[in-house]
C-alpha cells in the first residue's frame, strides 16, 4: 500500500485500493478485469487469491485472517462501491455481493479443527463421509388463546429456554 499510515485508512478504503491498483505479472489489473467479468456475467462473487492480497498488502492479509467477519464485510462493501461506479443497474438489482478468498497458505485437516479456529479464516481440507438432517430446535413460541384472543410467549426469560416447549396450564386471560 502506498502514501498512507495503516491505521488512518479503513478496510474498506484498503480492499478498494487493492482491487483497482493490483497488477499481475503481465500488467494488467487483474481484479478490475474480474469485476468487469463478474458484472457482465451478473455474477455476485469476486474471488481474491490470498497470496496476492498478502502481496500487496501483508498486513491487511493477516488482518483478514484474524477477523474475518469484519474485513469480508468491508471487502465485500468495496466491491458494491465501485460497482456502484461503473455498474449502478447491477447494485441496484443485486444489492449484495460477495469476497471469496482462495488458496490461504495454511490448509487444516478437517479432523484437526480445534477451538483455537474459531472466529479465524481457515482453509479446511477434508472428505465428508456422513451427513445428519439439521434438527429444528424452537427458541420462542406464541400461543393464542381462542376465545379471548391473549397471548403468551413461551420462553419468558433464557432460563426457561432449556426446558420442553409446552404450553403452561394458565393462560395470561384466565389468571
Amino acid at each position: 500500500m502506498k502514501g498512507s499510515s495503516v491505521a488512518e485508512v479503513s478496510y474498506v478504503e484498503r480492499f478498494k485500493e487493492f482491487i483497482s491498483g493490483f497488477r499481475d505479472e503481465g500488467g494488467r489489473f487483474k481484479y478490475v478485469e474480474r469485476l468487469r467479468r463478474m458484472a457482465s456475467l451478473e455474477g455476485r462473487s469476486l474471488i481474491i487469491e490470498f497470496a496476492d492480497l498478502y502481496r500487496y498488502d501483508a498486513l491487511l492479509a493477516e488482518e483478514l485472517v484474524e477477523k474475518p467477519h469484519r474485513v469480508l464485510r468491508d471487502a465485500e462493501e468495496a466491491v458494491r462501491e465501485i460497482l456502484e461506479l461503473e455498474y449502478p443497474e447491477l447494485v441496484e438489482k443485486k444489492r449484495r455481493f460477495y469476497v471469496r478468498v482462495t488458496g490461504l497458505f495454511d490448509t487444516v485437516k478437517i479432523r484437526d479443527v480445534r477451538s483455537e479456529h474459531i472466529g479465524k479464516l481457515v482453509q479446511v481440507e477434508g472428505i465428508v463421509t456422513r451427513m445428519h438432517p439439521i434438527r429444528s430446535r424452537m427458541v420462542k413460541a406464541v400461543f393464542r388463546h381462542d376465545k379471548c384472543e391473549s397471548e403468551f410467549q413461551w420462553p419468558q426469560d433464557e432460563e426457561e429456554l432449556g426446558g420442553e416447549g409446552r404450553e403452561t396450564q394458565y393462560m395470561p386471560c384466565l389468571r
